[in-house]
């Protein structure tokens, strides 16, 4: 078994905060597993996240309208180029017509 590292020293290693470690872990993005109540990364787990590989793009993929896990281009349901009217935005928000 290869050295097992906190989300403090995954923080370091990456430039990153440790709650964005911790989110990651708890998400499921970076492998990683608990010890009692703590999270702990194999060595190799993240060298292996790191390296760019012939399945990982180097760089994720830029959101669009269309992704479905965006919860803010969800709330209109896509980002318009014109301004939203403020008389407009009552109907769109509550499904009702500004008094």
């Amino acid at each position: 078994m290869g050295d097992l590292l906190s989300p403090e020293e995954v923080a370091a290693r990456l430039r990153l905060s440790r709650r964005t470690v911790i989110v990651w872990l708890q998400r499921g993005k970076l492998p990683g597993i608990k010890v009692g109540s703590r999270w702990r990364v194999r060595a190799d787990d993240l060298d292996a996240f790191v390296e760019p590989g012939p399945d990982k793009p180097i760089r994720p993929a830029p959101r669009t309208p269309e992704d479905p896990d965006d919860p803010i281009l969800n709330v209109i349901g896509c980002i318009t180029a014109a301004p939203i009217p403020a008389k407009d935005i009552n109907k769109l928000v509550y499904g009702k017509e500004d008094q």
